[in-house]
């Protein structure tokens, strides 16, 4: 039996170093939170609903990932007068997810170096995951109640405290509530766990049950939930069919994450990120200042020279890596954005750890390395932060000036709207890849989603965004969005 190593000095140094600077990163722009796209309609415009049943069953966000359904409007709702909160929450969490995966790896009988707590929390390309409520919600809260379940659970082993085997069951069915790549770092958590203290396991290998238990009831609800209301779909899309396909078209979309996109967000958007700084003046570059000070009171605490069984962290990084994206293999069309490898970035995380530790193998270099990974992270992650910015406020801006021409008829309910739409409105930013920081202006639901939630009226309709060469217009009312961002009603002109 491995047990526990008292919390020292360096392991206290460590966490508060990350501690700080994950506030750290959202410090720029005061820790303001910029809603975009599912934002404004899971936050702004469900809570608007006197009946929340209508929601969850004949809508039916109850239909995949309950928990995190459940929680969005009686919850994250309640904070979209102020979402700050939201992000400070969120933040801990996050921060909680990754010292708690460090606490549960020493229970049982390794050690990680500061490169995995870089990795996990400051990897540009983990923000859409870490940052973006409409995903944070599922994948970080989960994240927090996965890693929060594993750590009870070796610390039962560890500790041979019955209330810990209590704990880990309800946090660990808890978990499976949120997001689906979740569970499954969760399931085989339980099962590396497991492995590692086999010896005591002999008697007590009932314990196995309730992984296995947590995700036969996932597979029954989401059987369930596959014909509630218009979003069951998402419930019931799985299948088998041309899988060798899928798997091929997946992995070279996750290739692409983990290069391009690695470069394009970090390379880039830490020269972006210093733009970004500068031009807040003497507040930026008090910032710089402080990511400068973090980075050299890591350096300063950075002491380990090795990783303790590397070549093991290294499989179990690979199968972490891989295996939370089976369920984006299975359906119909393989989509891989950045926050579907937000819990493969806890495996690539564990396979960098040998890797950086056999390359720089003295205490020294691995403590300069560590520091500025983190201060060209922390940078272009503010490059990241600032994207959102600039999106978020162009979509608030757009969907205000769209509400200020809507008619008596469209604010009833009576009619639809078509918002014609001349020239690009991309807000500039280092990595257009899919859905990443996308405006509301790409579809008709997300437009929508943002009038309901800024004039705060349910009863809108469809608000459908079109170029004149595609517009079909019939009896909805006619708006013009110019390049300049001036809007202008045209149903009279436009409607013979």
């Amino acid at each position: 039996m491995i047990k526990n190593r008292p919390l020292n000095n360096k392991n206290f140094a460590y966490g508060l170093i990350f501690f700080v600077a994950v506030l750290t990163k959202y410090l720029l722009f005061g820790f303001s939170y910029y809603p975009i796209l599912d934002d404004f309609i899971q936050y702004g415009g469900y809570p608007l609903y006197n009946d929340l049943g209508y929601v969850y069953f004949k809508i039916g966000t109850m239909a995949a990932r309950p928990l995190a359904s459940l929680l969005d409007p009686v919850f994250w709702g309640a904070m979209w007068g102020n979402m700050r909160f939201a992000l400070i929450l969120i933040s801990i969490l996050h921060f909680f997810s990754v010292l708690l995966i460090v606490k549960t790896f020493d229970k049982c009988g390794f050690k990680i170096s500061p490169l995995f707590f870089i990795i996990t929390l400051f990897i540009p390309i983990g923000s859409e995951g870490a940052y973006w409520l409409s995903a944070s919600t599922r994948l970080v809260v989960g994240m927090f109640f996965a890693t929060l379940s594993l750590y009870l659970l070796a610390g039962y082993f560890s500790d041979k405290k019955k209330k810990f085997l209590v704990l880990f069951t309800v946090f660990h069915i808890i978990s499976y509530g949120f997001y689906e790549p979740v569970c499954i770092f969760a399931f085989l958590g339980v099962c590396f766990i497991a492995l590692n203290f086999r010896k005591d396991l002999k008697q007590k290998w009932l314990i196995l049950l309730i992984p296995v238990l947590s995700m036969v009831l996932l597979l029954i609800y989401y059987a369930w939930g596959a014909n509630l209301g218009a979003l069951g779909s998402r419930a019931s899309g799985f299948s088998f069919s041309d899988i060798f396909f899928k798997i091929k078209d997946g992995m070279i979309q996750v290739l692409r994450c983990f290069t391009k996109g690695i470069y394009k967000s970090t390379i880039k958007g830490f020269f972006a990120g210093l733009l970004v700084a500068a031009k807040k003046g003497i507040s930026g570059g008090l910032w710089l200042v402080l990511c400068a000070v973090l980075a050299i009171w890591l350096y300063k605490a950075a002491a380990k020279t090795k990783t303790e069984k590397g070549k093991i962290l290294f499989l179990i990084g690979i199968i972490l890596f891989l295996a939370p994206l089976a369920p984006n293999m299975l359906v119909e069309t393989v989509w891989i954005p950045y926050r579907t490898i937000f819990v493969s970035i806890f495996g690539f995380a564990l396979m960098a750890e040998p890797i950086f530790t056999f390359i720089f193998s003295s205490k020294r270099m691995q403590a300069i390395v560590c520091s500025l990974v983190l201060i060209v992270f922390m940078v272009a992650n503010a490059n990241e932060y600032n994207t959102y910015k600039k999106v978020s406020e162009f979509d608030t801006v757009t969907a205000q000036n769209i509400a200020e021409q809507l008619s008596d008829e469209v604010m009833r309910g009576e009619k639809n709207v078509v918002v014609i739409v001349e020239g690009a409105y991309e807000i500039a930013q280092v990595d257009l890849y899919k859905d990443h920081v996308k405006s509301v202006l790409e579809a008709d639901w997300s437009l929508t989603g943002a009038v309901r939630a800024v004039t705060g009226n349910i009863k809108i309709k469809k608000i459908t965004p079109e170029r004149f060469e595609t517009a079909k217009i019939t009896d909805e009312q006619v708006l013009y969005l110019g390049a300049d961002g001036h809007i202008t009603d045209i149903t009279k002109e436009y409607v013979k």
